[in-house]
């Protein structure tokens, strides 16, 4: 096979993706916790509930960004893997 392109983009993908999925997933899960705990307490009214978590979705609109541009790296770096010359050799 040939080699990576660009290691430093392979690192990028990486932490890009992993700290955006962190985010992500930690967004979720204490927006879902949030709410419910609205819904065991009864009579908060739903859009109410939608209010109080309205920052967790921000947060997972960030994380989601960080993963999307994490995997454009990656892309970009399979593609230049992919279509780079070989070097040439002199014999």
């Amino acid at each position: 096979g040939r080699p990576l392109y660009s290691r430093r983009l392979a690192e990028w993908h990486f932490w890009l993706t992993l700290g955006g999925l962190t985010i992500f997933m930690t967004s979720l899960w204490l927006a879902g916790l949030i709410q419910g705990q609205h819904w065991l307490a009864g009579g908060i009214r739903f859009l109410e509930t939608t209010r109080v978590i309205h920052p967790y979705f921000a947060w997972r609109l960030m994380g989601g960004l960080l993963m999307w541009v994490g995997q454009v790296v990656f892309a970009y770096n399979i593609w230049r893997t992919a279509f780079q010359r070989a070097p040439s050799r002199k014999s």
